[in-house]
């Protein structure tokens, strides 16, 4: 079955990599329940960032089926064949209620990535990086913004290959109280409707760990080792030259919102207008205060 990015690069045509532009795209990192939504929200509510989301493919499947499609259905019209135009309106629904069903952002890295599994740059081709640059330009197009983001724990383990593919790509890890996030990723883990709906929360923890495993430990303290492997892995984007790397911490983003909301835009090179901060402001809520309790058991 053909998934909708791979739909999108066949229908778009072939690109050079002259003709993929893309512009300082952003990158959010860290471990899984660290805060990662919350920034993926700011910079998604702002007017010159886009990203892979259910508008993205709504406005994509129309754009590049439209012009056989209407030749298509101007065909069947003329021979008057009914039938025959509503069986081939009923697939293209069809198709396209399915494309959006199958597809996710995480099945669009995954086309190249392996969750979790540390990529560098020299297993980067030309065919990866202009499968990814062509989807992302076609994806800011459609949505008529000149920046792109993409938030996913799974970049931070490939940062030196999305750097690779973007070379002038920014990264901002956010970091939490690593108990707090640990807790946070076991619950999760137990919590059968995740389970249900093959949640990656805790489907990748032996991935990560590997040979570190702590065999006979709780498997908290195995939750809050995949952490520190996450946030070392998301911290090789420090080497990259240019103001790049943007490392902030949760709990200044909730203690202080104006002040960290601001600093994201300007490290992103973003319009910061007040009503935007202002609004920015407004979604972000301290979710350490349940977890406090559990700091000292």
């Amino acid at each position: 079955m053909i998934g909708l990015m791979d739909e999108i690069t066949d229908r778009g045509g072939n690109h050079s990599d002259n003709d993929i532009k893309v512009q300082k795209p952003i990158f959010i990192t860290g471990a899984p329940r660290s805060g990662l939504g919350i920034i993926h929200q700011i910079l998604t509510s702002h007017h010159q960032v886009a990203s892979i989301t259910s508008n993205s493919v709504q406005s994509i499947i129309p754009h590049f089926g439209q012009k056989n499609d209407i030749q298509e259905s101007r065909s069947l019209l003329e021979t008057s064949s009914l039938s025959l135009l509503l069986s081939r309106l009923k697939k293209l629904i069809h198709s396209a209620t399915r494309n959006q069903i199958q597809y996710n952002e995480r099945q669009f890295w995954n086309k190249y990535f392996e969750p979790y599994i540390h990529t560098t740059d020299s297993e980067i081709t030309d065919e990866i990086a202009n499968y990814y640059r062509s989807v992302v330009s076609q994806i800011q197009h459609f949505n008529n913004r000149p920046r792109f983001v993409s938030t996913m724990p799974e970049h931070s383990f490939r940062v030196l290959a999305l750097n690779a593919i973007f070379p002038n790509a920014k990264f901002i890890q956010i970091i939490r109280n690593q108990r707090i996030v640990s807790c946070s990723m076991f619950v999760k883990s137990m919590d059968k409707k995740s389970i249900s709906n093959d949640d990656p929360y805790f489907q990748n923890l032996d991935r990560i760990l590997g040979n570190t495993r702590y065999g006979e430990s709780p498997e908290l303290f195995n939750f809050e080792l995949a952490i520190q492997i996450i946030i070392s892995r998301a911290r090789e984007a420090i080497s990259f030259r240019g103001h790049r790397y943007l490392e902030l911490h949760y709990e200044d983003l909730v203690s202080d919102h104006r002040q960290s909301i601001t600093k994201i835009l300007s490290f992103c090179e973003l319009s910061q207008n007040p009503d935007f901060v202002r609004n920015s402001c407004m979604s972000v809520h301290d979710g350490n205060e349940k977890w406090y309790p559990y700091l000292n058991t």
